[in-house]
């Protein structure tokens, strides 16, 4: 079984920037793909370390007041218009994250 956590995705001049919306935690990657990926990873570790939060429902997710909440600015029309709200599936079972273990 899997959760959602909902991301922020602001298309930059660069790359995308990703702001997890149920965790105090951001990321970022040089394409939408890696920023994806990222996410994931961040959000995986974010359950691992913090536990599993109540995840919010994505429509309910206001992209300027989290991103305001994260970084103390407003969103422009251009970067709110390439703003993208997705889910970030991470397994409910993360008792192993990043543990290797030697024989």
């Amino acid at each position: 079984m899997e959760r959602k956590y909902a991301a922020l995705f602001l298309k930059e001049d660069k790359g995308y920037s990703v702001f997890l919306a149920d965790y105090d935690q951001a990321t970022c990657g040089e394409n939408l793909q890696e920023a994806r990926s990222m996410a994931k990873e961040l959000a995986e570790l974010s359950a691992y370390t913090e536990g599993h939060k109540e995840a919010r429902d994505i429509n309910a997710v206001d992209i300027q007041a989290l991103y305001r909440e994260r970084t103390g600015l407003e969103l422009g029309k251009t970067e709110l218009k390439n703003a993208r709200l997705e889910y970030v599936e991470v397994a409910e079972d993360v008792d192993s994250y990043g543990i290797i273990e030697f024989s």
